[in-house]
């Protein structure tokens, strides 16, 4: 009989595969389980928006955008955007990323020193959703607005304030 590498080759690699495979994972520990802990206070910026005739909602951010708000066509919100209590919040700039307009809140305007910055929107005569972008020195934050079209009620978003 005459000796043949392959057979050699091919022996020994299923033997290596084979051989005490449960053995080689057993030796392997288990990773630890996450220690229970305290989780941080997530802080939250909050907007207060007032609609005319005194009506108003309320929006919480996380992650960088807040809850959808009801707006109507062509009305105009007063809104009042409180910081958490952070001494690195300086500058503030206030952009309508699709449409409207933002008046009061100006560019590099500063924050207050009870950290709440003010401004108006005038909503836009198309219905959908309108951005407000509001850029400061702790990051970017989104105001959501949606306007639901007249012409199609069961075109709804889930808002904060239903009734508006």
């Amino acid at each position: 009989m005459k000796f043949s590498w392959r057979s050699f080759g091919l022996t020994f690699l299923v033997g290596v595969c084979f051989a005490d495979p449960i053995g080689s994972f057993a030796e392997i520990p288990p990773l630890p389980l996450p220690s229970p802990g305290v989780r941080p206070p997530l802080n939250y910026a909050i907007a207060t928006i007032i609609f005319p005739g005194a009506q108003s909602a309320t929006a919480r951010a996380a992650d960088g955008r807040f809850e959808m708000v009801g707006i109507r066509i062509h009305e105009t919100a007063e809104i009042a955007v409180q910081f958490p209590s952070n001494p690195t919040t300086k500058a503030l700039s206030v952009q309508a990323l699709d449409g409207g307009l933002i008046t009061g809140g100006t560019k590099g305007k500063g924050i207050g020193a009870d950290a709440i910055h003010s401004f108006q929107f005038h909503a836009p005569g198309k219905p959908g959703l309108y951005r407000i972008l509001v850029s400061s020195s702790a990051g970017p934050l989104t105001l959501q607005f949606w306007i639901t079209d007249p012409g199609h009620p069961g075109n709804k978003r889930p808002i904060v304030n239903p009734n508006h």
